[in-house]
């Protein structure tokens, strides 16, 4: 299912559910217009449809301990798709990883990596480097500030409604 086959009140609700999930469906109801068991047939759906994967708990690193953000960019030595499906894996499942992305342009990963102090993150890519041989080469970037950060994917509808 994509945008294009979401109506106006299933893109309301996505807007309200990914800005918070525990959101009663009665509220939803007032907000978009529709009853609360139409609210709940749609959320249903959605989930169904594997447009909604999952809810989470939206935590403050710092309270955690997790000081630190590092924007990890890698490079790779090109034409090893085992080895690239292999090092996808071990990303995915590297709980310090937040996000990896396959990129064109000067770098072939992008990663976005959370650790409580320097050598926690030193640990996790040292494991990266040496369970990864196709490897090239690691650049590091910490963070100095982050003022923006969040999961939020807007639809058509969330564009339609910024002022012009």
């Amino acid at each position: 299912m994509t945008d294009s086959i979401l109506d106006k009140a299933d893109c309301r609700i996505l807007s309200l559910l990914q800005r918070d999930c525990l959101l009663p469906a009665e509220t939803i109801a007032e907000k978009i217009g529709l009853s609360a068991s139409s609210v709940l047939r749609r959320v249903k759906k959605l989930r169904g449809d594997g447009v909604i994967r999952g809810q989470v708990a939206v935590v403050d690193t710092n309270k955690l301990g997790v000081h630190l953000t590092f924007v990890t960019v890698l490079e790779i030595v090109k034409e090893q798709k085992e080895q690239l499906a292999k090092l996808q894996y071990w990303l995915t499942h590297e709980i310090s990883v937040q996000q990896a992305f396959y990129t064109t342009g000067s770098a072939d990963l992008y990663l976005i990596v959370v650790a409580a102090n320097v050598e926690s993150y030193n640990d996790v890519t040292q494991r990266l480097v040496a369970a990864n041989p196709i490897i090239r080469r690691v650049t590091t970037n910490v963070t100095l500030q982050t003022f923006k950060k969040g999961i939020f994917v807007p639809t058509n509808h969330d564009y339609d409604s910024l002022p012009r």
